[in-house]
């Protein structure tokens, strides 16, 4: 086991009972979404192609992006927000 998930073990160990961990089958620790560009690159794609079927032309630059992932996404319950509504 790594470090990471040692650490989140410990912690489930402190505020759960013995007697319900050893009820649980299977633990299984997520990481951080370590691709939030190219989730959001993909998206911003269907947003694109939504507008050209409208005929629409919309270009999106790599500063778009950035932003739009700065404002979507919270890094500390790695939940990216649904900007395309």
């Amino acid at each position: 086991m790594n470090v990471e998930i040692e650490q989140v073990m410990q912690k489930v160990k402190e505020h759960f009972s013995p007697e319900l961990l050893n009820r649980v089958d299977e633990k299984v620790v997520f990481s951080h979404l370590s691709c939030e560009m190219e989730f959001v690159k993909l998206k911003m794609k269907d947003v694109v192609s939504r507008c050209a079927d409208q005929g629409i032309t919309l270009t999106v630059t790599t500063a778009a992006l950035v932003y739009i992932l700065a404002e979507s996404y919270d890094p500390v319950s790695s939940v990216l927000f649904d900007f395309c509504q």
